[in-house]
């Protein structure tokens, strides 16, 4: 087996150190990519409807009802009461609208539920 010479040792490291760099630089944008919506991956309204029950299409209906040009803050136990659908279906309609890309759904504690539904050409 053959000893590295200092010259390759420091080339060797400089190439370690570039891809290092990349790795990062692609993490990053995985990273962010992840984090913002694509136009091209969000549902429009019929697509996610599909998925949905009769129930939580009632309840989507009752939380679009309840926002403003399509964002808001939302108190479930009030829609529970107003609406009499049960807190399950509207915690798997807001988990879907969610994992679906259908809108950004935040827990915000005492002030509700924070919903803003993604529309195609915006």
């Amino acid at each position: 087996m053959r000893v590295l010479t200092e010259k390759e040792i420091k080339e060797f490291e400089g190439l370690v150190a570039k891809a290092k760099v990349s790795i990062e630089a692609m993490q990053n944008y995985i990273l962010y990519a992840a984090s913002t919506p694509d136009e091209n991956c969000i549902p429009d309204e019929e697509t996610f409807r599909k998925g949905l029950t009769t129930l939580e299409q009632n309840a989507l209906d009752a939380i679009k009802e309840n926002l403003v040009d399509g964002e808001g803050n939302i108190s479930v136990s009030k829609m529970v009461d107003k609406y009499v659908i049960s807190r399950p279906v509207f915690t798997n309609v807001l988990q879907k609208m969610s994992l679906n890309n259908f809108a950004e759904v935040a827990n915000q504690g005492v002030k509700g539920t924070y919903i803003k539904i993604f529309r195609k050409g915006e």
